[in-house]
C-alpha cells in the first residue's frame, strides 16, 4: 500500500473465513479512493469513483465495512455527514441507490451511446472504476474502447443513473 488514511473491516466475502478490509487510500498502483479487499490485502478493487470521492474521510477518518452485509462501505467526510453505499455483485462498484434500465440506447453498440433524457453529465467507467470519458452532452462516443462491457453512469434533472452496456 503506499497511503492509508482509514482501515475497517466487514462481512466476508462468500466462501472467505475472513473479513473484507475496506480503506480510503492509494494502494500500490492505485489511485487515492475507497478500496476493498477480498483476499487481506493482496488486491484491492476502488468501490468509488472520481464523483463521489467526499473529500475523503474528515475529521471522522473513518471507513468501515457493514459486518452484517457484504460490500455495504460506511464513510465518514469532510463536512458531509456518514455516507455509504452497496457494491453491486456484477461490477463491485459502490451505486447510488436510484436505478433506471434501459435509459441508454443502442445497446450493445459499436460507435455511439445515446441517452434517452437530457443529461447534465454522461461518464463512461471500466468495471474497476476507472473513468474513461466524460462529458455534458446527451451522447457518448465510445469508438474508441476495446470491445467488452462497461458502466455509463448519468447525471439528470431526475436523478443519477448507472448502467451497464456492451462494446461490440
Amino acid at each position: 500500500m503506499s497511503t492509508c488514511d482509514a482501515v475497517g473491516f466487514g462481512k466476508a466475502a462468500e466462501g472467505n473465513t475472513y473479513p473484507s478490509v475496506y480503506m480510503w487510500g492509494t494502494p500500490v498502483g492505485g489511485v487515492l479512493g475507497i478500496h476493498r479487499s477480498d483476499d487481506m490485502g493482496v488486491t484491492w478493487l476502488r468501490i468509488n469513483d472520481d464523483g463521489h470521492e467526499y473529500c475523503g474521510p474528515g475529521n471522522g477518518n473513518f471507513v468501515t465495512g457493514d459486518r452484517n452485509v457484504y460490500g455495504r462501505a460506511f464513510m465518514s467526510t469532510a463536512g458531509r455527514g456518514l455516507v455509504y453505499g452497496e457494491t453491486t455483485p456484477e461490477t463491485g462498484i459502490l451505486f447510488p441507490k436510484l436505478e433506471k434500465t434501459n435509459i441508454l440506447y443502442p445497446n450493445p453498440t459499436s460507435n455511439t451511446l445515446y441517452c434517452q433524457e437530457k443529461v447534465q453529465r454522461f461518464e463512461i467507467f471500466t468495471l474497476n472504476g476507472k473513468k474513461l470519458s466524460e462529458t455534458n452532452e446527451s451522447f457518448i462516443s465510445v469508438s474508441n474502447l476495446q470491445n467488452g462491457c462497461y458502466l455509463a453512469r448519468l447525471q439528470t434533472l431526475k436523478g443519477v443513473y448507472n448502467q451497464l452496456f456492451i462494446k461490440k
